[in-house]
């Protein structure tokens, strides 16, 4: 994989990471919300992420929460739009949308057996 398709593909695993902490902040609050808000996430590009995020983000505000999802993190959502786009991004962030806590997983795991 070429450099800069590397660097992408793990812009694109750390969104779909941020997404999914998002989501689970959330949902301990009482709120419900999907990640994909119903699409498929090869479907999540460009102005439609941003939109995701930004819904997740007002709806923490609107809650009163005061996590690390601050407006500090715009910036970074707002410079993955154009990269978004990119096939290699997004296999990066169907990626990070699946990634589960690796103490979360074993947890499941043992529940299990």
């Amino acid at each position: 994989m070429p450099t800069s398709e590397f660097r992408i593909t793990m812009r694109g695993v750390l969104t779909g990471m941020l997404l999914c902490d998002l989501a689970r902040q959330l949902n301990k609050s009482g709120r419900s919300f999907l990640v994909t808000q119903g699409r498929h996430s090869s479907q999540l590009r460009g102005r439609d992420l941003i939109q995701v995020f930004a819904l997740g983000m007002d709806l923490l505000t609107n809650l009163g929460e005061n996590p690390w999802f601050s407006r500090r993190l715009t910036p970074f959502i707002l410079s993955i739009e154009q990269e978004s786009n990119q096939e290699s991004f997004n296999i990066g962030f169907t990626c990070g949308v699946f990634y589960q806590n690796g103490k979360e997983f074993n947890n499941s795991q043992e529940v299990k057996k």
